[in-house]
């Protein structure tokens, strides 16, 4: 039986442990539950009520956002390279903040010196990402917040969240 995973939703330890197993031999969707064979092991487990799983456990409780120049920011993306296709979900590029905002990738660089930050001061440092992921991020999110290794973001309303993991973080 081949899996519709548009219609079903795991929890995600099931999820992080399905994804280290291989190719599925063989699955059964119950209503409540799921058994996936891998041949060698089988691994089952419940289904998630509802279209989205509990993000309480694994989003972050923010105090403190900053504002990041999205605009810019996209217009940057756009400038140092194509992040569309198949490719975009391999590409990383760095972006550096410091006292102004510097996006690489593959050899092309482009800086944003103009910003209003509103006194506020973004954390010195380095860090690479996913540029496609990181732009829908910024299509969707008002505000944002680092943490150790991730960019947490969510729209002013709270309605959205996202979390995006840095592939390599340098402070400055």
């Amino acid at each position: 039986m081949e899996v519709d995973f548009d219609s079903i939703t795991l929890p995600q330890e099931l999820s992080k442990t399905f994804l280290k197993m291989g190719e599925i031999k063989r699955s059964y969707i119950g209503e409540n539950y799921v058994i996936f064979d891998f041949g060698d092991a089988l691994l089952f487990g419940n289904l998630i009520e509802g279209d989205y799983p509990d993000t309480s456990k694994f989003f972050p409780a923010i105090k403190k956002f900053i504002d990041f120049p999205k605009d810019e920011l996209k217009k940057a993306l756009v400038k140092v390279g194509d992040f569309t296709g198949e490719i975009c979900f391999e590409s990383t590029c760095e972006i550096e903040l410091g006292d102004s905002i510097v996006v690489r990738h593959e050899g092309s660089t482009a800086e944003i010196t103009e910003f209003l930050d509103f006194g506020k001061r973004y954390p010195k440092g380095k860090f690479v990402l996913n540029p496609y992921h990181f732009s829908v991020m910024l299509d969707n999110c008002d505000l944002f917040s680092f943490q150790e290794k991730s960019l947490f973001g969510r729209s002013q309303d709270n309605n959205f969240k996202c979390l995006l993991a840095l592939n390599k973080v340098e402070k400055g």
